[in-house]
């Protein structure tokens, strides 16, 4: 992990980022062909918001920075694991607010600090804040469990 941190915050710093190294581990392997520049110039990673909102499906929305790199290598194991473990139970979305318009956009959540993990119910439009004590893969895979149970049971009931 120190190597690929090592890696990434070195051609960060030289500006040779064009084809860079591998992406760090943990990026869902659709992803991986970006180089880095790309990766960390993109507005978003994964299904658009607004297409995901669209879908019947929950999703993980994620705001964070690409210029706090620490913050998106802490994330992509989360990322990954929602991405094999929750696929078409669970979309996935981050949106990079190093970009003006996903600023903005963070406001209307009220997004303090980042990163910041939001579960996004398609279904009522609502939205539910994980604290960031959560923010590693085993207690985000609990919530995502129980959040599917408990809205599976709701929409069963009515």
């Amino acid at each position: 992990m120190r190597k690929i941190i090592l890696i990434i915050s070195t051609l960060i710093l030289t500006s040779q980022l064009s084809t860079a190294a591998e992406l760090p581990e943990g990026i869902p392997s659709n992803l991986i062909q970006y180089d880095v520049k790309s990766y960390i110039n993109k507005p978003q990673i994964g299904m658009p918001y607004w297409s995901a909102l669209k879908q019947k499906t929950p999703f993980l929305l994620v705001f964070a920075n690409s210029n706090n790199i620490f913050s998106l290598v802490k994330l992509a194991p989360i990322g990954q694991m929602v991405y094999e473990e929750f696929k078409g139970r669970y979309n996935f979305c981050i949106l990079n607010t190093k970009f003006q318009e996903n600023q903005d956009f963070s406001k209307l959540f009220n997004v303090k600090e980042e990163p910041a993990l939001f579960i996004i119910n398609t279904q009522e439009k609502t939205y539910t804040y994980i604290d960031k004590k959560y923010y590693n893969k085993k207690k985000i895979k609990q919530i995502l469990e129980i959040y599917t149970q408990n809205t599976e049971q709701k929409t069963e009931s009515n």
